[in-house]
Parts: structure tokens; C-alpha cells; sequence
């Protein structure tokens, strides 16, 4: 919903010339986002491309995602990046 939100207000601003507004409005979203779950002890994967997310896990659960990413996707050709595998 929040990105629904945030794209509609996207798609105004950029008809008023107003993009570097509404790219700072995501930005400030996403970190106050990050932030939130970091308050928690929690990580999102849904914002993957953006958020820290191994930085959040704990070494345990980190490492066993590292080895599955490692064999089901050998080659890195899956998400390359994605989540910080």
C-alpha cells in the first residue's frame, strides 16, 4: 500500500517537474524503514535491492543462507547481489 502510495505520488511530482522531491521522499521512507526494523531485531527481504539485509541477520542464519544461495545458484546468476549474497 505504501508503495502504491509512494509511486502515485511519484508519478504527480514528476508531471510537475518535482522528481528530486518524491526520490528523496522514497529514500527517507526506506531509511526510516530500515531503521524500524533494525529497532526490532528484525530484517525485510522485500526491499532487497536497498536494505542491508545480511548486515541484520545473525552469523547462524546468515551463513545457512549463504550456503543454500552457494548450491542452488552456483553460478551467482540468480538476484546477483540481491540481499548481499
Amino acid at each position: 500500500r505504501l508503495h502504491l502510495l509512494v509511486e502515485v505520488v511519484h508519478q504527480h511530482e514528476a508531471a510537475e517537474g518535482a522528481l528530486d522531491r518524491s526520490e528523496r521522499l522514497v529514500a527517507m521512507l526506506r531509511d526510516e524503514t530500515v531503521n524500524l526494523f533494525r529497532q526490532f531485531g528484525a530484517a525485510s527481504n522485500q526491499i532487497g535491492r536497498f536494505y542491508p539485509f545480511l548486515e541484520a541477520v545473525r552469523p547462524s542464519p546468515a551463513g545457512l543462507l549463504g550456503e543454500l544461495k552457494a548450491r542452488l545458484d552456483p553460478t551467482g546468476a540468480m538476484n546477483p547481489g540481491i540481499l548481499g549474497l
